[in-house]
C-alpha cells in the first residue's frame, strides 16, 4: 500500500554546511520505491538518501503541491516545522 514517504538528500564529499541537496516527498511502498519515483520525478538530486514514511496522522497536513518536487533546505525546514 503507497504512503507518503519523506527523503533527505546529501552528499558527504563536499564540504561541512554544503552537502545538504534537497528533500522531497513522494508515494511509494516502500524506502527503495520511494528513491526510485523520486528520481523518475525528477526530484533526487543524487548524493545518500535517508527517508521515513511520513506518519499517518501528519499526512493530511502535506499539501498536493509539496509532493513530488525538490524542496531546498529552507523548505524543508519550514515543511518540518508544519509537521512538529
Amino acid at each position: 500500500m503507497a504512503q507518503l514517504w519523506w527523503l533527505s538528500f546529501c552528499d558527504p564529499a563536499k564540504p561541512s554546511g554544503q552537502q545538504f541537496l534537497g528533500a522531497c516527498i513522494v508515494n511509494a511502498c516502500c524506502m527503495l520505491d520511494a528513491i526510485r519515483e523520486a528520481h523518475s520525478l525528477g526530484c533526487n538530486p543524487g548524493g545518500e538518501a535517508v527517508g521515513h514514511s511520513v506518519p499517518a496522522d501528519c499526512q493530511h497536513r502535506v499539501k498536493p503541491h509539496q509532493i513530488g518536487v525538490l524542496l531546498n533546505r529552507e523548505q524543508a525546514e519550514s515543511f518540518d516545522k508544519e509537521l512538529n
